[in-house]
C-alpha cells in the first residue's frame, strides 16, 4: 500500500519496484485530490504492471452509508471507517477524527454505518486563510505546532495566532465529539484519530482517544480483501 499526495513531484516506482522484486502489483486505488489521481494514472508503469483497479463514487466499500448523497463522501473518510470497523470493539460506536488540510470529525453507528459528520478547516488552512485573507497577519507554520504547546494568552501577535489557530481547533474536535456523544446517548464511543496533525490533536485529548497513523490506507486493504482483489 503506498499513498501519494499533492506535494509529490515524482512517483516512487523505482523504489517501488525494489520492494516488490519481480512480482507484478495488484492495484486498488482510492482518491480525493483529481490532479493527484490525474498524475497517478499519467505515470502508471503499464509495461510492467496491469491496470489498477478503481474505486468510484464509492460503490464497492463494505459499509454501509446513511448519508443524504453516498456518492459524494470522501472516500478516505468512508476508508477510515471501515478499518475503524476493524478496531473497535462491536458494542460501542466510533468517533473519527482526521486532522489535516481538511479535519473531518465522523461518526460510525453500532451497527458499523458511516452516518456523517463535521468538516471543519485544518492547523494549516486556518493559518494560510489568516494570512492570505487580512492584510498583515503572518503565516504560522504547522510544524511549529510539533514543538511545543502554545500559552493560550499570546503577547504578540505570532504567538495571539498560534493560540487561536491551536487551541482553537483542539476546542472545536473535542467540542464536535462531545456533542456527537451526546446526540447517541448509550455506550462511550470508541474516539480513533488520524491525519498530519492527528498525533497533537491526540495528545491534547487524551483518553478516549488513540492515534494510528494509517487508518485510510488500512481501510483500503480491507476494501480490497473484500471485494476478493485480484479476480
Amino acid at each position: 500500500m503506498i499513498a501519494f499526495s499533492e506535494q509529490d513531484e515524482t512517483l516512487p516506482w523505482q523504489e517501488v519496484q525494489t520492494v516488490l522484486g519481480d512480482v507484478a502489483p495488484v492495484s486498488l486505488i482510492a482518491a480525493v485530490n483529481p490532479p493527484v489521481l490525474e498524475q497517478l494514472l499519467e505515470s502508471w508503469p503499464r509495461s510492467l504492471w496491469p491496470e489498477p483497479r478503481f474505486l468510484a463514487n464509492n460503490v464497492g466499500l463494505p459499509i454501509a452509508n446513511q448519508t443524504v448523497y453516498p456518492e459524494r463522501v470522501g472516500t478516505d473518510r468512508l476508508l477510515k471507517a471501515v478499518a475503524g470497523n476493524i478496531l473497535r470493539p462491536t458494542e460501542q460506536p466510533l468517533i473519527l477524527v482526521d486532522s489535516g488540510t481538511a479535519t473531518t470529525v465522523d461518526w460510525v453507528t453500532l451497527e458499523g454505518a458511516f452516518a456523517g459528520g463535521a468538516i471543519l478547516p485544518g492547523l494549516e488552512l486556518s493559518s494560510r486563510a489568516l494570512h492570505e485573507n487580512t492584510a498583515q497577519l503572518p503565516l504560522i507554520a504547522p510544524e511549529s505546532f510539533q514543538q511545543s504547546h502554545p500559552a493560550a494568552i499570546g503577547t504578540e501577535t505570532r504567538s495571539a495566532l498560534r493560540s487561536g489557530i491551536y487551541w482553537g481547533h483542539i476546542g472545536a474536535v473535542r467540542e464536535l465529539i462531545q456533542r456527537m456523544t451526546a446526540e447517541h446517548p448509550g455506550e462511550t464511543p470508541m474516539v480513533l484519530i488520524t491525519g498530519g496533525g492527528g498525533e497533537i490533536v491526540a495528545h491534547e485529548l487524551g483518553l478516549p482517544g488513540s492515534y494510528h497513523r494509517d487508518l485510510t490506507l488500512q481501510g483500503l486493504a480491507v476494501t480490497a480483501r473484500a471485494l476478493k482483489w485480484p479476480q
